[in-house]
């Protein structure tokens, strides 16, 4: 569009630039018609939303005249509504601004949807406004393992800067221990840490954890099997779920092994989750005391669901001929049992016992009582063993009835019963029909139990039963030999499963070189063993004293599992979750970075310092290393003759010459309930 506009001109003079304005108003006054041929053309090209002005201006002189018409003429404005801003440089309006935010939203939305991401629950959330920024969060997403599915299950994610959010999160968690292979798995369980502070949300929570005696050690394993926890109120459902289980009688000094074994207790209400499900046990029969117990031992008890799994498998049991007031040793026996899918085991193992030895109901019943873990059992080793004792000799009969009375027998090592039925067979010269009557002699240790007790009858000339025989404690059994004559009602089989052994105080579930459990044979079996080995390695015709061993232990008995190492040898112990398998260490390697380690050690005079501290790089006085510094500390320390040498390890067998500095053999190690998953 071209505009004419006309003035009187009284002096041309001179002809200037053409400078390039927003906005120019012009005053138009009445036409001189002396200067008419004087004609000044402005031409206006108006390219995207600049209006570009050119134009000539031409001095003249000042007249009076052309003033006072100039003074009165109207305005005329190019490029501008009436009342538009003349300022030479200005900003878009508040209009301008919000359409340019939905353009560029529109565009980051367009660029989501092709990458297969619905971006629907994205309204109202401050996102990039350029798809360079918002690329560089997917792509770092994926890099941590994160699919374009696991981000349409929590868009919010989106939200996350990388930089301001995402690397310090991250970076916090692997200080911590978290390992970075487990960073997918972590965020597709809770993406929402990524949103949190970590001096604000994260480290509180870590602190709790840790006031809660959680060694700092277990801290990252918590957290790797339970990251929502990350997101609860400290003075919320945590502190209440722990002040109640300490109520009913947990020990509190078993609250941090159970929450590190079981960590999804922190997150149950107390009213909807697990008073309730307290409740129905004590309903059941067995004393809230007894159920503090079973959740020191198996704190993943109470992720049973109440109404959908644990009450429909109490009703299968009634079903299935266990007597209603047998329920509760039951349950005291494999608190697993409620928690599994039970009724098709139940039918299997019915099936599978009647047809092969011709099992009732009631037997079927009664077996279940005595040796719930019955359902469990896999058919092979249940032929193998009905096999072993038909081999023996027994008639199909006497196998039924000595797994009713014993259905421990299904399940015990076959080469010690075969140990067990040949002494009895050569050494006690009795018939098959002892063993029918007590057929929990296979259950007995041969060394430890049956041939001193047999030796010490045969030598007094007693005639005795195999239940007298064994079936009592090492300090009853010293009474019955002092007795002239056999007390027949001693002779009686006592329940194979005792409520009361619940009732009574616990070991504790970890240990350490200065803590013995009493409960706990085996922790003492543990260090003695290694102090022996340690013992019997400097008798040896070894010469070299700086050399030594680490080693590591590993018993399964029953459904626990005992652990313990010495040195930096490790115990990983493989769990299934979900569909995957997860690496769980068991042990922890007894090396300087560890704080009670080291400071075991400095006060028998070793110094404890990195390379880059000795070499002079690193200040003397920083006593905390981490584990991605790639400098582990070494234990430092000085021989009787003035040698310096260092070791990267706090405990050892057969290390002679650092003995001094408490490079000790004691072991230490960790217990724990294993859950057995089998199949059928």
């Amino acid at each position: 569009m071209k505009i004419l506009c006309y003035t009187g001109i009284t002096r041309p003079s001179l002809l200037l630039a053409q400078p390039e304005l927003s906005a120019i108003i012009f005053r138009v006054s009445p036409l001189n018609p002396s200067l008419a041929p004087r004609i000044l053309r402005l031409g206006e090209k108006k390219i995207g939303s600049t209006t570009r002005n050119q134009y000539s201006v031409v001095e003249r002189a000042a007249s009076s005249s052309l003033d006072s018409s100039l003074s009165k003429s109207p305005v005329t404005h190019v490029g501008r509504k009436r009342g538009g801003s003349s300022s030479l440089y200005s900003r878009p309006s508040l209009l301008e601004m919000k359409n340019e935010r939905i353009a560029n939203r529109a565009r980051v939305y367009e660029f989501l949807k092709g990458l297969g991401i619905i971006p629907d629950e994205l309204e109202g959330l401050e996102l990039p406004v350029t798809i360079e920024v918002m690329r560089e969060r997917v792509d770092f997403l994926h890099k941590l393992g994160l699919t374009i599915e696991d981000i349409n299950n929590y868009p919010l994610v989106l939200g996350c800067s990388v930089k301001k959010n995402m690397v310090p999160v991250l970076d916090y968690l692997g200080k911590l221990g978290v390992r970075k292979s487990t960073f997918t798995d972590f965020l597709r369980r809770y993406p929402q840490v990524l949103h949190a502070s970590v001096v604000i949300d994260l480290a509180p929570v870590v602190k709790y954890l840790q006031g809660m005696d959680i060694k700092p050690n277990d801290v990252p394993r918590v957290l790797e099997r339970y990251p929502e926890v990350l997101g609860f109120k400290l003075e919320g459902t945590m502190s209440t779920s722990v002040a109640y289980l300490v109520g009913i009688g947990v020990a509190r000094r078993e609250i941090g092994g159970v929450l590190t074994r079981y960590p999804e207790i922190l997150g149950m209400r107390v009213g909807r989750v697990i008073k309730p499900f307290v409740d129905y046990l004590e309903s059941l029969g067995i004393p809230r005391l007894a159920v503090a117990r079973l959740i020191e031992k198996r704190p993943h008890i109470l992720g049973f669901g109440l109404d959908d799994r644990v009450k429909p498998n109490v009703e299968a049991l009634l079903e299935f001929d266990v007597r209603k007031i047998s329920l509760a040793s039951v349950v005291a026996q494999y608190p697993e049992i409620i928690g599994i899918d039970l009724k098709p085991k139940l039918l299997s193992q019915r099936s599978l016992l009647n047809s092969y030895i011709d099992v009732g109901p009631e037997d079927f019943g009664r077996i279940v009582e005595k040796m719930p873990q019955v359902v469990s059992l896999n058919q092979s080793p249940v032929l193998k063993h009905v096999d072993f004792l038909k081999n023996c000799g027994f008639s199909l009969q006497q196998v039924r009835k000595m797994v009713v009375g014993c259905p421990q027998l299904l399940a015990l090592n076959l080469d010690i019963m075969k140990l067990n039925f040949d002494y009895f067979q050569a050494e006690m010269g009795k018939e098959l029909d002892d063993l029918v009557a007590f057929p929990a002699f296979f259950t007995y240790g041969m060394e430890s139990t049956i041939k001193p007790r047999y030796r010490a009858v045969a030598k007094k000339g007693l005639k005795c039963s195999l239940g007298w025989l064994l079936n009592c404690s090492d300090e009853k059994f010293e009474e019955r030999m002092n007795y002239d004559s056999i007390d027949m009602e001693e002779m009686e089989m006592e329940p194979s499963f005792n409520m009361n052994t619940l009732l009574e105080p616990r070991g504790a579930e970890s240990f350490s070189e200065n803590e013995d459990s009493d409960d706990e044979g085996s922790i003492k079996a543990y260090k003695s063993a290694c102090l022996a080995t340690n013992s019997e390695l400097k008798k040896s015709q070894i010469q070299d004293s700086d050399s030594g061993t680490t080693a590591i232990t590993v018993l399964v008995s029953g459904d626990t599992l005992y652990v313990a190492n010495v040195g930096d040898s490790r115990t990983v112990l493989a769990v299934r979750s979900g569909n995957s398998v997860i690496a769980e260490d068991l042990s922890y390697d007894h090396k300087p970075i560890r704080k009670d380690e080291y400071e075991r050690v400095k006060l028998c005079g070793a110094t404890v310092l990195s390379k880059d501290q000795v070499d002079g790089l690193k200040d003397h006085d920083i006593q905390t290393w981490s584990v991605e510094d790639g400098d582990p500390p070494r234990m430092w320390a000085q021989t009787g003759m003035g040698e310096i040498f260092s070791v990267a390890f706090t405990r050892s067998f057969g290390d002679r010459s650092v003995e001094d500095i408490d490079v000790i053999c004691c072991s230490g190690g960790a217990i724990m309930g294993l859950t057995i998953s089998t199949t059928s």
